[in-house]
């Protein structure tokens, strides 16, 4: 099957599969509309006449008593000859594939609704995998198949989770460069609503595993409101802890004041 150019199209298929759903009619629509036009425009590359048949089909008009700008014979030649000046199989895909990122734009919250559900899943499996194999780095395979087949089994269930919230993560990414729906934002502010210690020893990971690791519960924004919400708290803890030393040194200096005026 020929694949669409757009990679944020691409990005969002994969995400939608890894999630268990079917890749959105308008992608596959797209895609057999991509062949069937790159089909024409060899075609009609292949059936370039020039610029002499042209004229040719021109002064046949005019001496026909006919007017050129009605004749086929002279639009057909003007039509072969322009789509031979440019990159047509080029032009021709970027139509298709506005088509598509506008039927991707039409189902953005069905889309999203379902890239959610199996993301927060895939956070509850990591989750529980932790549980069972605490702190250890999940690439530390020798130690974890020493702690048997339970353990084992939520490795392999950790790192299908992980594969799964990766897919799907790339998946939210296009979706925003298509429609921006969200914003900039940090993934960690995308994956869950943490405290500023957390946010600030996750920023430079993009680990499903070690943000559940360090306490997260994954939790996928996938509106601007929950962005901004958790965006907001992040800035006010921050603030809270940078001026707590002022504050504090503020209230001794009133309780000092008071101390004193009451002696």
């Amino acid at each position: 099957m020929t694949s669409m150019r757009n990679p944020n199209l691409t990005f969002i298929v994969n995400a939608i599969k890894a999630a268990g759903g079917k890749t959105p009619k308008a992608i596959t629509e797209a895609v057999d509309a991509q062949a069937r036009i790159l089909e024409e425009a060899r075609k009609a590359r292949g059936t370039v006449q020039g610029y002499e048949a042209l004229a040719l089909a021109w002064a046949n008009a005019v001496l026909e008593g006919r007017d050129p700008a009605d004749d086929r014979d002279v639009f057909r030649a003007m039509l072969s000859n322009s789509l031979a000046d440019g990159d047509i199989e080029y032009a021709a895909t970027n139509a298709v594939t506005a088509r598509a990122i506008e039927g991707i734009t039409n189902s953005q919250d069905e889309i999203l609704a379902l890239l959610k559900k199996a993301f927060d899943e895939a956070g509850r499996t990591l989750t529980n995998a932790h549980s069972i194999l605490g702190a250890i780095s999940l690439d530390n395979t020798t130690a974890i198949f020493q702690l048997g087949p339970v353990a084992v089994q939520a490795y392999q269930d950790a790192q299908e989770a992980r594969r799964i919230t990766r897919l799907i993560d790339n998946g939210w990414t296009g979706m925003n460069n298509i429609t921006q729906f969200a914003g900039s934002c940090e993934h960690v502010t995308r994956w869950a609503d943490t405290g500023i210690t957390t946010w600030e020893r996750m920023r430079r990971s993009k680990d499903t595993w070690d943000m559940t690791v360090a306490g997260a519960t994954l939790n996928l924004a996938i509106d601007r409101a929950t962005i901004h919400q958790r965006t907001a708290r992040i800035a006010n803890e921050r603030e809270e802890r940078d001026t707590a030393p002022e504050r504090t040194e503020r209230a001794k200096r009133i309780n000092y004041l008071t101390g004193t005026a009451l002696s």
